[in-house]
């Protein structure tokens, strides 16, 4: 909008959640006319001014094998950089990625870094965006007042069971308020519950736009659109929505669940009460998480409680019972998701709430009943239940299916054990928690085995995950720094059904094929088309699949490819933390890369696993 008036001004835009071919028939040259996107010979776009880009997608157009080089080349021309949320940025598990987008454009450019807030912690990963002559420019000043200290703020703590009762009421009697301009926003704990919110919010006959990221980017940013132009609106959000985006006229800020901290409560609660016009907020909080209060000390907020109605209060009772009704006619899928996720989300909370393994399960499932509607115990697989540390507990519906370790190809029964194994990556950790580094890895190692991979599994999910040391320190954990996961032991005794002779013969004819199962499948890397043919002719491969061979060539060279580019990688990181003086960026910058290749090995070990077994 604001270039919309300049005809010779050329802006595009990459962003992630959508497609990313026609983002690279856009950019690239060589790609458009090429004929391997969706459109042949498309009109190149031809120079760009400005570029507004989410991290993550910048770096798949660099790394793309079509275009990266051509891509790459094109930012060397880059001339200024800006950083908008650039705390949110360097704390929210993007430094890897900055780190990596630093190192692509000139080291003489001008870059422009803005923020509401900038911790203290942040001031050295800061560092290598801006020149250490840069200069900080205070729009705010000190003797403005928070625009929180203007909202009315109030609290309601409610039982679990009641917890979407808790937001319609809130909804409703914001609408009741306000019934020409209402126009609420309201957060919640996971893109799941948001999602599953809305539906009952719809069930329920209310008009509601959701945004998280379960949503394309064009689903998100038709609400955000909707939500900014037009008044009486209710949008159910995840955190997307909690900074960076200006909704004029949002009348009420509603937050389900307890927030990260007092700062994310902020940040909230200023999506309204902005330019001068009034607005309020509500937090709404389970009984167990009271505890949160603590954090929210010297805010005047008005505190209230939501009892279960008693038999006299018919509406109440009837409301309850449409509620629970509707969330009943939510998909079985959606919900058995959004009990998943609330589980997962206790698992990192557990040991703060002072709850028991059976504890949480216990308020997992009253969650899924009273909440989800569900009549039943949502599903969930083994491999699951093993990673949270759940096994064997009372009341988890575990998924009785067969994965890949549990196939026993001689017949017998496997006796299946499992280990944790936990590699932290201090080489990846140290350019950015520096001298904290030796600090947050004592507190990975101090965690229990089920927190150790309830953080991963935070990680995995958000990209970032906090753990807290001894001494109250909290440490961000970005994603390629934690590698924590329960490795499988497998014995598999021989079947009785199965003789010797028939093992020697089995073994006589593997070894005449060079067949070999350590990457989980058929093939070894000595594999040859004509192996493969004649496997397929053989008894032992009779009605078996057979990979093609040109893509098992395929699959293996991007092994081979990939295994290059970490060993040049990992040296990169070494040469750049003995270099004399020591360069921060370069730092970085390496063990992004390096961080991105150890990827690259994982995906094609992977692609060729899949192939191998006909996936």
């Amino acid at each position: 909008m604001l270039t919309s008036r300049l005809d010779a001004f050329r802006l595009d835009t990459v962003l992630g959640g959508s497609s990313i071919i026609p983002q690279r028939e856009r950019l690239d040259p060589v790609y458009a006319g090429s004929g391997v996107g969706l459109k042949k010979n498309v009109p190149y776009g031809g120079v760009v001014d400005l570029l507004v880009a989410t991290p993550g997608r910048l770096i798949e157009h660099l790394e793309n094998a079509d275009m990266g080089a051509h891509f790459a080349a094109r930012l060397k021309g880059v001339e200024v950089l800006v950083l908008d949320e650039v705390d949110c940025l360097l704390d929210g598990g993007f430094a890897q990625n900055i780190a990596t987008i630093i190192a692509a454009i000139p080291a003489a450019r001008q870059t422009l870094a803005f923020s509401a807030t900038v911790p203290k912690k942040l001031l050295p990963t800061l560092s290598m965006a801006l020149r250490p002559d840069h200069v900080v420019v205070d729009c705010v000043g000190e003797e403005v007042v928070d625009t929180h200290a203007l909202v009315t703020q109030k609290m309601l703590i409610h039982p679990l069971e009641l917890s979407l009762l808790a937001l319609l009421d809130c909804i409703r009697d914001e609408m009741k308020a306000r019934p020409d301009d209402f126009k609420i926003l309201a957060f919640l704990p996971t893109a799941r519950q948001t999602q599953f919110s809305a539906a009952v919010m719809t069930q329920m006959g209310l008009e509601v736009l959701e945004i998280h990221s379960r949503r394309s980017a064009g689903e998100r940013v038709a609400a955000s659109d909707t939500f900014r132009l037009k008044a009486k609106q209710v949008m159910l959000s995840s955190d997307v929505s909690a900074r960076g985006v200006d909704y004029p006229d949002v009348t009420a800020v509603l937050q389900v669940g307890a927030p990260g901290s007092r700062e994310v409560y902020i940040q909230r609660l200023g999506r309204t009460g902005r330019a001068g016009k009034a607005g309020s907020g509500t937090l709404l909080l389970c009984d167990y998480e009271v505890g949160f209060l603590e954090q929210l000390k010297g805010l005047p907020i008005e505190e209230s409680r939501l009892a279960a109605p008693g038999p006299d209060a018919t509406d109440a009772l009837a409301t309850m019972v449409e509620v629970a009704a509707a969330a009943g006619r939510v998909d079985d899928d959606l919900a058995t998701q959004t009990y998943r996720a609330w589980l997962m989300a206790m698992v990192g909370q557990r040991k703060v709430l002072k709850w028991s393994k059976q504890d949480m399960v216990n308020n997992a499932n009253l969650f899924a009943a009273k909440c989800l509607g569900r009549a039943q115990v949502p599903p969930m697989a083994r491999d699951e239940i093993v990673k949270m540390g759940l096994a064997g507990l009372a009341g988890i519906n575990m998924i009785e299916g067969v994965s890949e370790h549990e196939e026993s190809p001689s017949g017998g029964e496997e006796v299946v054990e499992f280990e944790l194994k936990v590699v932290i990556n201090k080489r990846d950790m140290a350019p950015v928690l520096q001298k904290d580094t030796v600090a947050a890895e004592k507190a990975i190692r101090a965690l229990s085995e089920v927190a150790v991979l309830a953080l991963q599994t935070a990680i995995d999910a958000d990209g970032s995950a906090e753990v807290s040391g001894d001494d109250g320190a909290v440490f961000k954990i970005l994603k390629g720094w934690l590698d924590a996961k329960k490795v499988p032991i497998v014995k598999k005794p021989i079947s009785r059904s199965s003789s010797s002779a028939s093992f020697k013969a089995l073994e006589r004819n593997m070894s005449s094929f060079s067949l070999c199962s350590t990457e989980g499948g058929m093939g070894s890397r000595n594999v040859s088309s004509a192996s493969l043919s004649s496997l397929a002719a053989s008894p032992l491969g009779a009605g078996k699949y057979v990979p093609d061979p040109a893509a098992l060539k395929t699959a293996e060279g991007r092994v081979a490819a990939a295994g290059a580019a970490l060993g040049k990688a990992t040296r990169a990181v070494a040469e750049a933390a003995e270099a004399e003086p020591a360069d921060a960026v370069m730092v970085a910058a390496a063990a992004a890369t390096r961080t991105a290749a150890l990827q690259e090995v994982a995906d094609a070990k992977a692609a060729k696993a899949s192939l191998m077994k006909g996936k």
